[in-house]
């Protein structure tokens, strides 16, 4: 098919020198990681399903100070990209102060300069949302094997990403994709 064959959206981070990721685990708190500590923390609260922005009042603050896995700093500093791990995708755009999120919700970062470039991604993947949900709950791994609604940041990596006019899907897939 035409989709499987465009470029993905882990493609384009690797070609943008960008960087993706998912949040932090507390686990078995082996690692100090005070940078981490109280920040601003998105649950599910502040991007619920189907939302397109962080509701500011719903979020929460980083109460642990040991982790299992804390992940590098550069992944919780914006300007970010944020997807949660959910059919429906939901999904914003953050260049306020550094922002925490958990391992169901996986991160794109990038450098200041690129900032332009990392929006106008977030905006293209908002606009192809639909599609895109459409697409991982055809193909995500947890589709077949588990709970109806997670997904996994491979499947999220691994989401179509082209550029411009690549969007013109075959007939038959964008029949498939709105059948969904």
């Amino acid at each position: 098919s035409k989709l499987s064959s465009l470029p993905t959206i882990e493609d384009k981070v690797r070609a943008s020198g960008w960087r993706i990721g998912e949040g932090y685990i507390v686990g078995n708190k082996r690692s100090h990681v005070s940078w981490l500590a109280h920040k601003a923390l998105v649950t599910s609260q502040a991007l619920p399903d189907g939302a397109t922005n962080i509701c500011h009042e719903q979020l929460d603050r980083v109460s642990d100070e040991y982790f299992e896995a804390p992940r590098s700093v550069q992944l919780f500093t914006p300007p970010l990209f944020v997807i949660r791990e959910h059919t429906s995708l939901p999904c914003a755009f953050w260049d306020k102060e550094m922002l925490a999120y958990t391992n169901e919700t996986v991160g794109i970062a990038c450098n200041d300069t690129q900032k332009d470039d990392l929006e106008c991604f977030a905006k293209q993947f908002v606009d192809m949302r639909d599609k895109l949900s459409a697409y991982i709950q055809l193909t995500g791994s947890r589709s077949l094997t588990t709970r109806a609604t997670p997904v996994y940041k491979k499947d999220i990596a691994m989401l179509p990403c082209p550029s411009g006019e690549a969007w013109k899907l075959a007939p038959w897939e964008s029949e498939m994709l709105e059948d969904v």
